[in-house]
């Protein structure tokens, strides 16, 4: 995972990973998913980590909570709550239909 977090460090000096403050509550929210976006277009987390490679989740997280809270805790709705259970708890069909895209 020690390539994830160079590649990660070259990652923030994107635009949008810059802090912002005293913005609006509906500026916050999108700029959450702003981020987040980018980092699951950059492939830095995947659904699929918690089979193939669990500490690359953590390291995600990590990362993630030095940008921005916000964003790091609709990472864990999305990957965790939602993705995780999915995974644990799904059929193929599930698999197929959710995490697929991933």
């Amino acid at each position: 995972n020690h390539d994830m977090r160079d590649k990660f460090s070259d990652f923030m000096s994107d635009p949008v990973m810059k802090p912002k403050y005293n913005i609006s509550l509906s500026e916050e929210r999108e700029l959450a998913l702003q981020r987040l976006q980018r980092i699951c277009d950059n492939k830095f987390i995947s659904v699929l980590d918690f089979r193939d490679n669990p500490l690359r989740i953590f390291a995600a997280h990590e990362l993630a909570a030095i940008i921005d809270p916000a964003m790091t805790t609709k990472m864990t709705v999305q990957f965790n709550l939602f993705g995780g259970t999915v995974l644990k708890l799904g059929t193929e069909r599930h698999h197929k239909k959710t995490i697929a895209w991933n």
